[in-house]
């Protein structure tokens, strides 16, 4: 498949993760486009603008469906987030709490947290073990901010998402 074939593909899955439970980014418009040099496997942004994008790393290309569903929902997670700050909350008091460890690890543990709750618990799992699992140096090196896939299962478990 092509890089645009890939961007379709996403852009699919992205659309019917909306439809059934992220409401509120229906008729959002989200740019997903492949990007080689992020640190991530995927990354989300709103600009000035309020134009929504989701990055994505090549690496995407080998996840099965389930996995993209975890990881794009873990992404949507983000953006329906971005969508309750103010233009304000997002671009400057955001800007400058992004630059903390400890900020960048609530965030980014709360995408989890709400991704799960929305019902995407085994999908996230999925995802986040093959991260985990992975030989991947640049992904093993940003595992601190996330939650680990056996704290995924605990805490679907207590929510009763498991």
């Amino acid at each position: 498949m092509s890089v645009k074939e890939h961007q379709i593909r996403y852009k699919k899955i992205c659309k019917k993760l909306i439809l059934r439970s992220f409401p509120t980014l229906i008729n959002k418009n989200i740019e997903i486009y492949e990007h080689k040099d992020i640190k991530f496997s995927a990354d989300t942004r709103k600009n000035f603008l309020n134009q929504r994008r989701i990055r994505t790393h090549p690496r995407l290309r080998k996840y099965n469906m389930r996995k993209l569903i975890g990881l794009f929902a873990h992404e949507l997670s983000h953006l329906e987030y971005f969508d309750t700050l103010s233009w304000f909350n997002y671009n400057f008091v955001r800007g400058f709490k992004i630059h903390s460890k400890k900020y960048l690890i609530k965030e980014e543990r709360e995408a989890d947290i709400y991704a799960i709750t929305k019902g995407y618990t085994r999908e996230l799992y999925l995802q986040r073990k093959s991260r985990w699992d992975s030989k991947d140096k640049q992904g093993k090196n940003n595992q601190w901010m996330y939650l680990s896939p056996d704290k995924i299962k605990k805490i679907s478990i207590k929510l009763g998402k498991w």
